[in-house]
């Protein structure tokens, strides 16, 4: 395969011709799998290039090649799936990555989103075929009927024994459905033609059964079975069909398959959930919102997040005040709000850690895409407690009076309800601070916004070493914002939050008990890095960074949770994490911590409980976070592996 793999960097180069219909078809026949993974690597490779005078046409036109190979003998279309995902969130993360690097980028931005075109219809095309063949091959199994015919196919093509229809269901689905209605219709002659048929499924070596699948077609079974023999006439008239049927279960239920997802099987290793089980998902249902005690927002607010965020759990404010001085709004969707801290579910998220972002979409037991394992059910995080644009949300929302010079004159921590005015991108917000917009509330926001974090950037001002090491972390739970434009306002609004809410604690006469997030270096750590920054230089290109990064992991210490502690890589005294409570569960215990000691004066009981619960969480979710980091890097090698 190093041939094709040659001519294709040739016609990336602009030295060679690209490949005809012909050519690769005949390089399939060798190895076809090889040839997709070549064609995605150079690709890959060639992304990895980008720069603003370079063109992705050529990259384009290979792209096109999978086209060609979907419809050739033994191509795996799942294999095509997979990486076709892979490089649809690669091209996402380039996008991120390189408008802050580029001279041009709306031109590069412009380039990779006709690319993700170009891959929308390559998908499209291989889910066409796959409609086809199902069609084709249903042809061959209800009108041909000619088990020879099938039996030949079958060995040609050997991934029909799993495609499936438009709707998910799976050929072998098909024909068991086929085949008990032709014995309840006393049909015997295709109730047998379809039993040699299962058999032929059963002895083909590359036969297996989704666990879903397997429990489906069990139930279909077991329906009919019953139906069967609900009177004496019936069980007599059906006794031989009732013995076959039997016999299928029993095959079936020993029908051999890895059930178990790469995901899962590295997942129990570490005690970390996919899945949530059905007590949780059926407490999702079981809502008692607070309505009582909440203040109605009626200021103007915004959510600022990524364009593939389904979870949007922050939202922002900002006017100016008549006496000259700014009021920051930030509003965080309100786990507490809608289920009691003692509640099962919410055991259950904290247990969890946090929501686990992965470096490659995996498939779900349901057979959809996903790169996230989330702290709590979709249904919860993605619709009922997030601040979806244009519905009335609960939330803690948190306000900050801001005087011109950045003093905070007040502050205030309220249980609310608020109302998302409008949803946007980080790249809608640079764009307004760039150009202006026509929507004057959301231009005033915006603008209002910048004026703050401008004062904040003033009072806050991290280690960049620290922020360089985060921003350069490969655990893809770091949920890092940028520093410039509209990230920076996210970023540094979070920032505000966290250290003002664990500086209400650490002020606190009572000594209130409280979940602050530590970060402190031991003075012969820091020489350590010094060190080490003096070999490696003073720049931070992006392959010696990498470098120093893996250099200096295990010298720079990561943070954790617990119960005092200053923050040395933000520079701040005290820090805490409240502000996504959606997608860490120490952010549900702090603002479980809001509830006894800010909205109302506690009793001594109250406090000793609440010291207590904090010093097992702190203990908890800092032993998960060591789950999830070794969860990951395995995740990623297993990976890499199979790429």
């Amino acid at each position: 395969m190093k041939v094709a793999e040659r001519a294709l960097k040739d016609f990336m180069k602009g030295s060679c011709r690209r490949l005809t219909s012909k050519e690769l078809i005949q390089l399939a026949k060798e190895d076809p799998d090889e040839l997709v993974d070549a064609i995605f690597q150079v690709i890959n490779e060639e992304l990895d290039k980008i720069t603003d005078g370079k063109s992705l046409v050529p990259i384009r036109e290979v792209l096109t090649y999978i086209t060609v190979l979907v419809g050739t003998k033994d191509m795996d279309r799942d294999l095509i799936m997979r990486k076709l995902y892979k490089l649809d969130i690669k091209i996402d993360r380039i996008q991120l990555e390189k408008e802050k690097k580029l001279k041009n980028p709306q031109k590069v931005h412009k380039e990779l989103e006709e690319l993700k075109k170009d891959l929308e219809e390559v998908e499209k095309q291989v889910e066409e075929q796959e409609t086809k063949q199902y069609e084709f091959i249903q042809y061959l199994l209800d009108e041909v009927k000619n088990p020879t015919y099938l039996e030949f196919t079958l060995e040609r093509f050997p991934y029909f024994l799993s495609i499936k229809d438009k709707e998910g269901t799976s050929l072998f689905q098909h024909i068991i459905s086929k085949y008990l209605k032709s014995i309840e219709k006393q049909d015997w002659n295709n109730s047998s033609y379809y039993h040699n048929v299962l058999s032929l499924f059963f002895l083909h070596d590359s036969f297996s059964l989704e666990e879903k699948d397997k429990k489906d077609i069990l139930n279909h079974f077991y329906h009919t079975i019953n139906r069967l023999t609900q009177n004496k006439e019936d069980k007599e008239k059906y006794q031989n069909a009732l013995k076959e049927m039997r016999s299928l279960v029993s095959a079936i239920k020993d029908c051999s398959h890895s059930v178990t997802s790469d995901i899962e099987k590295i997942s129990q290793k570490y005690n970390i959930p996919v899945y949530f089980d059905r007590k949780t998902k059926e407490e999702v249902s079981r809502l008692s919102p607070k309505l009582k005690n909440r203040s109605l927002i009626k200021d103007y607010t915004i959510t600022i997040d990524g364009e593939g965020t389904v979870e949007i759990d922050d939202a922002l404010s900002c006017k100016k005040l008549k006496n000259g001085n700014y009021l920051l709004g930030v509003h965080i969707a309100s786990v507490l709000g809608y289920y009691p801290y003692e509640s099962e579910i919410v055991d259950a998220a904290i247990e969890r850690g946090s929501s686990i972002y992965l470096p490659r979409r995996y498939q779900t037991r349901e057979n959809d895409f996903q790169k996230l394992i989330p702290l709590f059910p979709y249904e919860f995080s993605t619709y009922i407690a997030s601040l979806v644009e244009k519905e009335s949300r609960l939330a803690r929302s948190y306000f900050f009076e801001l005087a011109r010079d950045g003093t905070i004159v007040s502050e205030n921590f309220l249980k609310t309800t608020v109302v998302n005015q409008k949803r946007t991108t980080f790249r809608e917000i640079d764009d307004i601070l760039e150009h202006g917009s026509s929507n004057k509330r959301l231009q005033e926001t915006v603008f209002n916004l910048q004026k703050v974090t401008e004062l904040l950037d003033k009072r806050y001002r991290p280690s960049t070493l620290y922020e360089q090491m985060k921003e350069n972390s490969p655990n893809y739970s770091d949920l890092i914002v940028g520093r410039i434009g509209a990230e920076k306002i996210v970023y540094q609004a979070m920032l505000l939050t966290g250290n003002r809410v664990a500086e209400y604690f650490a002020d606190s006469k009572r000594d209130y008990p409280f979940l602050y997030r530590v970060h402190e270096i031991k003075k012969e750590h820091i020489e350590e890095i010094q060190r080490q920054l003096k070999d490696l230089g003073k720049t931070y290109q992006e392959d010696q960074y990498q470098k120093l990064f893996q250099e200096m992991n295990g010298t720079y210490p990561k943070g954790w949770y617990a119960r005092a502690g200053s923050h040395y890589g933000l520079r701040v005294a005290h820090h805490c994490h409240c502000t996504s409570n959606l997608r860490r569960g120490a952010d549900i215990v702090d603002e479980h911590a809001l509830e006894v000691c800010y909205d109302k004066e506690p009793t001594d009981k109250e406090l000793k409980l609440l010291e207590q619960e904090i010093e097992r969480r702190a203990i908890q979710i800092n032993a998960k976070e060591k789950n999830i980091e070794c969860f990951l890097k395995d995740y990623k090698k297993n990976y890499q592996k199979r790429r």
